[in-house]
């Protein structure tokens, strides 16, 4: 069976998408996440652990940090450069706290953030964490200057100064994902599927954006497994999502998971 629906396109054009996959589709692909994400507790959950433990390490001294931003000069460095969304190029340092106190909300390796599901139903999100604490009020003093290579309302920046030394090693290597098995072993996720949005980048969804809601969101996706993937704009990352939603089917899914492992181990094109 196939769900038709018509959806506004960004206020005016109409489109009528169709979200493929009945009832059989939906039960074998439950049926493989659970047996998938089952599989990868049982086997590699120590090394799971072991990740978090090293973070944890990482963060057992950890003090607090700021943000610093000020116009660039032309001594400084690349790697400090970020370019805003109107051409101003700013120098940006992640810094100790003036006053040298650690950080007395790091308690943990696991990052848990809402994120919002199939028909706009929140849940809760896992990650090991990557960034210094405070990461999210850095965020929003970094929109403030414009700072952001992602289309709106999505964020990215290459060279974020808020991901820690060992954060770097972990996002490089997907390692920070792992907690989402466990997410996709209680039916929070499915290991195929449009990566779930944050609650603040949804309001600002269009008509059309927001069809990526119709169906669970994944580990893995369409758009991830595209060379130079992060260099893919946010209307793309739309396009590839709802082209997936309109052909899903089993042979699909393995096709994506098949290639996203492979990229993982061997491709640098998305870094």
């Amino acid at each position: 069976m196939e769900n038709e629906k018509t959806i506004n396109l960004k206020g005016s054009e109409e489109k009528e998408v169709t979200v493929h996959g009945g009832k059989a589709y939906e039960f074998f692909k439950r049926f493989f996440d659970i047996l998938l994400s089952g599989l990868v507790l049982l086997v590699f959950g120590w090394f799971i652990l072991l990740i978090m433990l090293i973070k944890w390490l990482e963060d057992v001294n950890g003090k607090a940090y700021v943000l610093s931003i000020k116009e660039a000069t032309k001594d400084t460095k690349d790697k400090y450069k970020q370019v805003a969304k109107d051409g101003k190029v700013y120098e940006v340092h992640l810094l100790p706290d003036p006053e040298g106190k650690k950080d007395p909300t790091v308690h943990g390796a696991i990052y848990t953030s809402t994120r919002i599901g199939k028909n706009g139903k929140p849940f809760k999100f896992h990650k090991i964490r990557s960034m210094c604490k405070g990461a999210e009020a850095m965020k929003a003093q970094l929109l403030s200057y414009g700072i952001n290579e992602a289309d709106d309302p999505a964020f990215k920046l290459k060279n974020d100064p808020r991901i820690t030394r060992f954060g770097h090693f972990i996002r490089k290597t997907s390692l920070d994902e792992l907690p989402q098995i466990w997410d996709i072993f209680i039916g929070s996720l499915a290991i195929v599927g449009p990566r779930p949005p944050i609650p603040c980048e949804v309001d600002e969804y269009t008509s059309y954006q927001r069809h990526r809601l119709d169906v669970k969101g994944g580990l893995l996706c369409l758009w991830q497994i595209q060379k130079h993937r992060h260099q893919l704009s946010f209307d793309e990352w739309v396009k590839l999502d709802i082209e997936y939603i309109e052909h899903r089917s089993l042979w699909l899914d393995f096709k994506i998971i098949v290639i996203g492992f492979i990229m993982v181990l061997f491709d640098r094109s998305g870094e």
